[in-house]
C-alpha cells in the first residue's frame, strides 16, 4: 500500500487546506522506511524518528541528537545565504535545550520566515514525545507548517479513535481531505 501512502503524502504537500496526516499500523511493516524515502524525495521535509531522538537524549548522547537535527533541518532550502546563516545562528542559540525545544524553536523560525516545511514525526508515542511539544506544534499548523504523525499500533493508546476512524470510513478513506485529516489511516 506504499502507492496509496505516497498519494496521500502528495496531498499533504499540495493541498493548502490539509495540515496533518496521521498513520498507524503494525510494527515492522515498512512505514518508517517509506516515510524516510518520501522525506528524501522532496525538499523541506524534516524526518524525525522520535524514538531514536528520545533514546539518544535519555542516554545523554546529546551530540548524536544534535547531529540528527542538524542533518534533517539542513535539508531545508533557503532563498539566500543570509537566511541560511540566520537559521544556523538560531539553531546555535538552543544547543543546550531539549530536542523538543530545539525543534519547536526552529519550526517557529521557519514559519516566521515563510519557509514551508512538513515535519514527519515517526515512531510517535505518548512515551517519546512531550505532550506540550506536540501541542505547540499542532497549534501552529497551517499551509506553511504541516505534520505527518506515524506510530505503531502497539504504541498508540488511542484504540477507540483508531477503530472509530476505520469503522466510520469503512477502512481508509480513498483521499486525504481537510474533513478527514483528524482520522487515523491504517497501513
Amino acid at each position: 500500500n506504499r502507492k496509496d501512502l505516497q498519494n496521500k503524502f502528495k496531498t499533504l504537500i499540495l493541498n493548502k487546506e490539509v495540515t496533518k496526516f496521521k498513520i498507524t499500523g503494525p510494527s515492522n511493516d515498512g512505514k518508517s522506511t517509506t516515510l524516510l524515502y518520501l522525506s528524501r524525495k522532496y525538499y523541506n521535509i524534516v524526518y524525525l524518528n522520535l524514538k531514536i531522538i528520545n533514546n539518544l537524549y535519555q542516554e545523554k548522547n546529546i551530540h548524536d541528537v544534535l547531529d540528527i537535527l542538524i542533518y534533517e533541518f539542513g535539508r531545508v532550502k533557503f532563498n539566500n545565504d543570509k537566511l541560511r546563516n540566520e537559521f544556523e545562528d538560531e539553531f546555535n542559540k538552543y544547543l543546550d535545550q531539549t530536542p523538543w525545544i530545539i525543534i519547536t524553536k526552529l519550526t517557529e523560525y521557519l514559519i516566521n520566515k515563510e519557509i514551508k516545511i512538513i515535519l514527519i514525526l515517526d515512531q510517535f508515542s505518548s512515551t517519546t514525545v512531550d505532550a506540550i511539544f506536540y501541542d505547540k506544534i499542532e497549534n501552529k499548523l497551517n499551509n506553511m507548517l504541516k505534520i505527518l504523525i506515524s506510530f505503531s499500533i502497539s504504541d498508540n493508546k488511542d484504540f477507540n479513535n483508531i477503530s472509530n476512524s476505520l469503522e466510520k470510513n469503512r477502512g481508509n478513506p480513498s483521499r486525504l481531505t481537510k474533513e478527514n485529516q483528524e482520522y487515523y489511516f491504517y497501513y
